[in-house]
């Protein structure tokens, strides 16, 4: 049944075409003769003006509409994809981010800790007279302070 509308309307469309180019024609003619009044009312008053008024009213601005809300409908549905997947797209990165803090973040901090554990065991071992006379054990102490 779609087929059918849609090859009615080709004729259709093309029937207005070729009588909007006659109508165009007729109008030049008059304007190039000096009776501009009279065959103006007479061409606005004619069958080929009614059928191309008709058309333009009842056909081809229903069909602009229609087709005017089918644009407005896929760019809404458009834009309510891309901010669907934009917001897809933010979570991911956000879950991405955790997972870096908690496996990658979280084990380095921990090694870190661990190695600064260690370091102050190592140095709680060593006598504190053997600290003052080892100058770079004492500059290491003294400069850890200091940051």
């Amino acid at each position: 049944s779609q087929g059918v509308i849609t090859e009615g309307m080709h004729t259709s469309l093309a029937r207005q075409f070729e009588n909007l180019r006659l109508f165009i024609n007729e109008y030049q003619k008059i304007r190039q003769s000096g009776e501009y009044t009279q065959q103006m009312s007479t061409l606005l008053s004619s069958k080929l003006a009614i059928e191309l008024e008709t058309m333009q009213s009842t056909y081809i601005n229903a069909t602009f509409t229609q087709l005017r809300q089918e644009l407005n409908d896929g760019l809404e549905d458009g834009v309510d994809q891309f901010i669907q997947t934009s917001g897809f797209l933010y979570g991911g990165y956000i879950l991405g981010v955790a997972m870096i803090f908690l496996f990658a973040w979280l084990r380095y901090v921990h090694n870190l800790t661990e190695d600064i554990l260690q370091t102050k065991m190592i140095l709680s071992t060593i006598p504190i007279d053997l600290i003052h006379k080892v100058e770079s054990i004492h500059a290491f102490i003294v400069g850890e302070r200091r940051n």
